[in-house]
């Protein structure tokens, strides 16, 4: 078993230190949130489609048509929670002194 120092394993890694160190933010990141919420409402609209199809003896898989449910209350209860996030974050800005 060899230890190897630290330097040596450093030097293999990052070529060029500068450009790895600056964080860009995504230019899209809005628009990434709103893909998220068209798919949530898509989401939401099977999950509907398929409590009624239930409820219409279309379908006998009760077991799925929950799992939607239970996915689409889960996506639904993340998105609430980054509102919540974002209007506190935006609350606390707004408190602000300058």
């Amino acid at each position: 078993m060899s230890i190897e120092a630290i330097a040596a394993l450093s030097s293999g890694m990052a070529a060029d230190p500068i450009s790895t160190a600056v964080v860009r933010p995504e230019s899209n990141a809005f628009s990434g949130m709103l893909d998220q919420l068209s798919s949530l409402n898509a989401q939401m609209q099977k999950t509907e489609g398929d409590v009624q199809a239930l409820a219409l003896g279309k379908t006998e898989n009760l077991h799925q048509v929950m799992i939607s449910m239970e996915q689409t209350r889960m996506q639904f209860d993340l998105l609430l929670q980054v509102r919540n996030k974002v209007l506190d974050a935006y609350q606390e800005m707004m408190r602000m002194q300058v």
